[in-house]
């Protein structure tokens, strides 16, 4: 079986934030940070130091797709990836994390991200123009956002 090196990279990294992000009182401290800072810091947790370390391992990361993106083209760019963020965004929210914070999962991110990633695919073997695909990132993005703030809603009347 010939696994790409960078997709066996993707899972290892997606399973220990999986892990950790469900299992440690750090990645309990993410969602309570995400869903209401103030309680969150009001309860003893030190919400400057959790955002900090959160926001050095997500510069991690990136450092890290960098180095893989690097090794598989022979250089890089710094604009490389530039205009992704409309796709993750909506990777993420379709994934089920909610824009008010303190929901989601690590699993559900990644069957968003694999859904943006076969539909943009899919266009792409259509020849659909670039900004066409974008448009249509787009649109799911509305539609992710509209089920998030119906599911809001719902559970909010309970």
């Amino acid at each position: 079986m010939n696994i790409p090196l960078s997709a066996l990279v993707f899972l290892l990294v997606a399973i220990m934030v999986g892990i950790v992000l469900k299992r440690s009182v750090f990645g309990r401290s993410i969602y309570a940070i995400g869903a209401n800072e103030n309680a969150a810091r009001l309860v003893g947790i030190r919400t400057k130091g959790v955002v900090f370390a959160g926001f050095l391992l997500s510069g991690a990361f990136i450092g890290l797709g960098g180095l893989i993106s690097a090794s598989q083209l022979g250089s890089t760019s710094g604009t490389t990836g530039l205009g992704l963020e409309l796709a993750v965004v909506t990777a993420v929210i379709l994934g089920g994390t909610s824009l008010k914070g303190g929901t989601g999962t690590m699993l559900g991110t990644v069957i968003g991200l694999l859904i943006v990633g076969v539909l943009n695919n899919g266009l792409t073997l259509m020849n659909v123009n670039s900004s066409w695909q974008q448009a249509a990132t787009g649109l799911l993005l509305i539609l992710a956002v509209s089920f998030d703030q119906l599911r809001q809603r719902l559970v909010g009347r309970r």
